[in-house]
Order: structure tokens, then C-alpha cells, then sequence
């Protein structure tokens, strides 16, 4: 898959805006690795300034920036990344016992269900969330956690 794909995966249309923002903590740990042994990549230029850095990806001045309180729902958007990524471990964990087992025990259909129960949580999370240009990402995730509720049925009716 390439960059442009992945990009496009998780939201990032043609014309869209990215505001790149180094945190403090990043900060220090460059400023900290550039004193340390050398790296392979200790060529490249590093920035030691805690200045924001936007990159336009478009041409069309027409297309405002980001605001904070997009960045404040995309921030929870990527949260909620966060919590699918661990559902989807926990559930390929279940998937794998269960093919061991030819069958679903009662602690796994346990799990299944709150799989499916915090799969419930993050979209009501999800559905609470709104703001200009954001329908995109929150649709994706939207999308990849039902696909997980799916799964999670699938399970229990083995």
C-alpha cells in the first residue's frame, strides 16, 4: 500500500489542509537524542523551535485551515483509533482461540460481548462528534468499528 493510499484511508482527501504541531516532549527528546550517539538519519536538519508548521496540500486559497476545535474532534477521532486497534487485537485473540477450540466457550462468549459492548461505546462517542470537514474521518471509523461489531457477531453465533 502506498502513502497516497494510507493517507487516503484515514481521511486525507486532495485540497485538504495538514497542520503538523511538535509537542514539547517530542522537542526535548530530539534535543536530547542530538547529544546522544549518531544515527543513521543524524544528517537531516533538526528542529529545535516549538513553532506550529502548516502545510498546505492544496492550491485553492479558498479552503480555510484547520481550526483548534477540528483539531480538538480529530484529536478524539484518532483516540478512537486508538481503542479500535485494541478491540481488533482482542478480538483476532478470541478469533484464534475459538478456531483452536472448533467452538466458542463461555469465557470467549463472554469476551465477545464486551467486545461488542465497547465497539457500542466508541460510536456513541463517535455520533456525539461533529464539526466542518471532519465527516470523513468520523465516517471511516464509523465504518471500521461496525465492521468489528460485525465480526464479533459473527463469533457468537458459532
Amino acid at each position: 500500500m502506498k502513502d497516497r493510499d494510507k493517507l487516503f484511508a484515514v481521511g486525507l482527501r486532495d485540497g485538504s489542509k495538514i497542520m503538523l504541531i511538535e509537542s514539547e516532549s517530542r522537542r526535548k527528546a530530539l534535543v536530547t537524542s542530538q547529544y546522544a550517539a549518531p544515527t543513521p538519519m543524524s544528517g537531516f536538519p533538526r528542529s529545535t523551535s516549538s513553532e506550529k508548521v502548516s502545510i498546505a496540500t492544496s492550491s485553492s486559497p479558498s479552503s480555510s485551515p484547520v481550526r483548534r476545535a477540528d483539531t480538538a474532534i480529530l484529536a478524539k477521532i484518532s483516540d478512537s483509533r486508538g481503542v479500535a486497534d485494541e478491540l481488533e487485537r482482542e478480538l483476532v485473540v478470541v478469533e484464534q482461540q475459538v478456531a483452536q477450540n472448533k467452538g466458542i466457550a463461555v469465557t470467549e462468549r463472554k469476551e465477545v460481548v464486551l467486545i461488542q459492548e465497547l465497539c457500542e461505546r466508541e460510536l456513541l462517542k463517535l455520533d456525539s462528534l461533529s464539526g466542518d470537514g471532519i465527516r470523513e474521518h468520523r465516517k471511516a471509523q464509523v465504518q471500521r468499528i461496525n465492521a468489528l461489531c460485525e465480526r464479533a457477531e459473527a463469533l457468537k453465533d458459532i
